[in-house]
């Protein structure tokens, strides 16, 4: 969830950090910035580096979880996230998991796949 404080991060810093995240290789980093890195529709940048936006998925997955019996801890999913090590999310889930500023984009794609769905409910 994005808080009204969230730090706004320069494109420098978060190609710095995230080039040596990604050890040096430039177009991991390019695509993760342009693809993933959490950013609002003016391109305010509000993640330095996969590490944050692995720290944003295990916090909004870990809300879900207290809804079930024997919840994973924030601190276990993040440790099952971080570094792509033992899961690698989906894009969309990278990019829209925890992200306000598309929840409208979700929505519309949630519609469309009801429709499509009608669709094929139809045609067979």
């Amino acid at each position: 969830m994005i808080e009204k404080n969230q730090k706004v991060y320069s494109k420098e810093e978060v190609e710095r950090s995230t080039l040596d995240y990604f050890g040096g290789d430039k177009l991991a980093c390019d695509v993760w910035i342009d693809k993933y890195c959490l950013k609002d529709s003016n391109s305010n940048l509000f993640e330095l580096n996969p590490d944050d936006m692995h720290l944003r998925l295990a916090r909004e997955i870990a809300r879900i979880e207290v809804n079930y019996v024997n919840p994973l801890s924030e601190d276990k999913i993040y440790s099952l996230l971080k570094n792509f090590k033992r899961i690698v999310p989906q894009g969309g889930s990278m990019t829209g998991v925890g992200n306000d500023f598309q929840i409208a984009h979700y929505l519309i794609v949630l519609l469309l796949v009801k429709i499509i769905q009608q669709i094929l409910i139809v045609e067979f």
